[in-house]
């Protein structure tokens, strides 16, 4: 049996709901927007590849890390193959992705003095470690919190696009 819902005035629509979809919905709530809607294949919270085992996150912390240091032995890690300019952008953001995935109630390993841990992970590049359930559950609560609906269970299979905004998708629910 066919199940179709319609979806209006919509703010902001996020498809997927894994660490990069709750954060930019986090964010288009903290900018202002009404009505933001996640659509998840599966249950957000327990989305996307962060949820499936503790991580570790190639940090580099302003202060306290030499920046160039942090990005040669992250490219390093990487045989030399990254696109250097990603992990550039990647750490001028991640700092603060950490701080908004920590507001939310994710939890990084610590220090006894209540610093972050800081270990070397692959390729001996410097970074945190991170439980990804807990951080995804947590995350997924601050999702709740601020009232962002969430529709799961659903796939996206194609978007209508007019004037350079979505105007329709289509998707069908994954249990039915």
């Amino acid at each position: 049996m066919a199940q179709e819902s319609t979806m209006k005035d919509i703010d902001v629509l996020v498809i997927g709901g894994g660490i990069a979809g709750t954060l930019a919905a986090l964010k288009a709530k903290e900018a202002g927007a009404s009505k933001i809607v996640i659509v998840d294949k599966g249950y957000t919270g327990n989305s996307g590849m962060a949820a499936f085992g503790a991580g570790h996150l190639w940090v580099y912390i302003p202060g306290e890390d030499n920046l160039e240091d942090q990005f040669r032995s992250t490219v390093r890690a990487l045989g030399w193959l990254a696109q250097q300019d990603v992990i550039g952008d990647h750490f001028e953001r991640v700092y603060g992705v950490v701080q908004d995935m920590e507001n939310c109630g994710a939890e990084f390993e610590k220090t006894p003095d209540g610093k972050w841990e800081r270990t070397l992970g692959r390729g001996k590049a410097l970074g945190m470690r991170f439980h990804g359930p807990q951080m995804m559950e947590s995350i997924a609560r601050a999702v709740k919190k601020r009232g962002i609906e969430l529709v799961r269970h659903t796939m996206v299979t194609d978007l209508l696009v007019n004037n350079g905004s979505v105007r329709r998708r289509s998707g069908s629910h994954c249990r039915s």
